[in-house]
């Protein structure tokens, strides 16, 4: 018999765990017993006497202080060879805590649906392939901890546990998410799936509205659902280690998030509007092959960084004055124009010669690459620096229509208006351009992502079709 590797030691005795029984043993005997046996000596030293006093009332209070062991609510068999679970573990059923990582075991009994108040149930470091649907029975259970067993399907009765706050299912060989994991588990807080094998999340992600931490290092996503965003309490994101293409635009709408570690990814540059993730604490960008920032601001870490994407995006914002303000503001500038006399065609031809063109050294129909989409951002800059040398000079001109209004100068006035309407429909006109170029920048950035995931599911094919054109090629020579 295995010596105890477990004890609950009280002054009045211990339990322990020999073999595959849990046993009392009273100071110095052996005595082993069970809970029934117990309460049929109880019975017998209750039997009343004539006075109606208990005929063993010594014997009562020390039978009763063994049953009360049985009311333990946390219990720990951790680091044991256990390939099964004990049945005399059944025996507590008021347990909240029950923890049995770093065991052998293959099976979870259905019999574990007796333990129907567990609240934190740990199994990993096992064997597992599954857990019983009995385990539902467990309708108030926060904490599951499954990871670094043999899953190689989500189990199923996870979806039943609606408390769960806290998932580990790291560590496995997962490679499907159920659909229905979201609505069924949206009160979840702390999810890891690291070192897994998922391709993608389910489409609603965004039901997972009090997800704090997500792990999903080391595994095959390449991209994640917009619905993600709207997992505004989301503090850590861990997607290190997958073949993302490019940054994951929806995340930009988590304002709170603290940790955001993208390592060791497809991804060569990062969005100007990383600076709207004002609550950044940390970024580990470590193993990719950035464009953008330049490899000098990347070095000097994420105060950096964050100073070059903030600075990038406040000209992208335009603030105070966005885009879409600004192309309002132009309409009225517009019908303003409509009210104005003495515009000479000579002159609108003259001063057309200045007129800006955004798409200007644009290739149509060119291949989409990475590099083609990081210069739709350098083409919106230099739109966005041409609006501000406008709007420079638009003060200077309305200067001077004051000055020259006061003196009543009708010539001077009328050539000021054209020059000021001119510039006004060049900023309307840029304006909707830095609209257009950043939609199609957007809609370059999903095509990219289409083609690297159908270069990867061809790539098997490609290496197959070579193969088979080597043997015949070597069976030609061999002729």
């Amino acid at each position: 018999m295995r010596r105890a590797s477990l004890e609950i030691r009280t002054n009045h005795g211990a339990w322990g765990v020999c073999g595959e029984q849990l046993n009392y043993f009273k100071p110095n005997d052996i005595l082993q017993t069970t809970v029934n046996e117990l309460s049929i000596l109880r019975k017998k030293a209750e039997f009343s006497r004539s006075d109606g006093n208990a005929r063993n009332p010594g014997e009562v209070q020390r039978i009763n202080r063994r049953l009360a062991l049985f009311d333990i609510e946390a219990l720990s068999l951790d680091s044991n060879k256990f390939n099964s679970l004990p049945d005399e573990l059944y025996l507590f059923t008021r347990l909240s805590l029950l923890s049995l990582s770093h065991n052998i075991l293959d099976l979870v009994s259905e019999s574990i649906r007796v333990m129907s108040s567990l609240t934190v149930l740990h199994l990993d470091n096992n064997q597992l392939l599954s857990i019983p649907d009995e385990l539902s029975s467990n309708v108030n259970m926060k904490k599951l901890t499954l990871n670094k067993n043999q899953f190689l399907v989500f189990p199923d009765v996870i979806m039943k546990l609606t408390a769960l706050e806290v998932l580990n299912l790291a560590s496995n060989q997962i490679v499907e998410l159920p659909l229905e994991l979201p609505s069924c588990n949206s009160n979840l807080k702390i999810l890891a799936l690291q070192n897994n094998a998922i391709h993608q999340l389910p489409a609603d992600w965004g039901l997972m509205k009090k997800l704090v931490l997500f792990d999903l290092t080391n595994n095959n996503i390449i991209h994640l659902p917009p619905t993600i965003g709207q997992c505004r309490k989301l503090k850590a994101l861990y997607l290190s280690d997958n073949p993302l293409p490019a940054f994951p635009k929806d995340l930009l709408s988590i304002r709170g998030l603290q940790q955001l570690r993208l390592s060791n990814t497809l991804m060569k540059g990062l969005p100007p509007a990383l600076a709207r993730l004002t609550n950044l604490k940390e970024l580990a960008l470590q193993g990719n092959k950035l464009i953008w920032p330049p490899p000098e601001v990347l070095t000097e870490g994420l105060e950096a960084i964050m100073d070059y994407v903030t600075q990038h995006y406040d000209m992208l914002d335009l603030d105070p004055i966005t885009v879409e303000n600004m192309l309002e503001e132009e309409k009225v500038v517009d019908r303003a124009e409509k009210e104005l006399v003495g515009q000479d065609e000579d002159s609108d031809e003259e001063e057309s010669e200045d007129e800006f063109d955004p798409f200007e050294g644009m290739e149509v129909g060119g291949a989409i690459t990475v590099d083609s989409i990081l210069e739709h951002g350098a083409r919106v800059e230099d739109c966005i620096a041409h609006i501000n040398e406008f709007q420079e000079e638009l003060l200077q001109l309305e200067k001077e229509h004051t000055k020259h209004s006061r003196i009543g100068n009708k010539g001077k006035i009328a050539e000021l208006d054209r020059r000021i309407a001119f510039i006004h429909k060049q900023r309307r006109t840029i304006a909707g351009r830095i609209v257009e170029i950043n939609n199609l920048r957007m809609m370059e950035e999903d095509l990219l992502l289409v083609d690297t995931e159908l270069d990867r599911m061809d790539a098997p094919l490609i290496q197959e079709e070579s193969e088979e054109e080597a043997e015949i090629s070597e069976d030609a020579d061999n002729e």
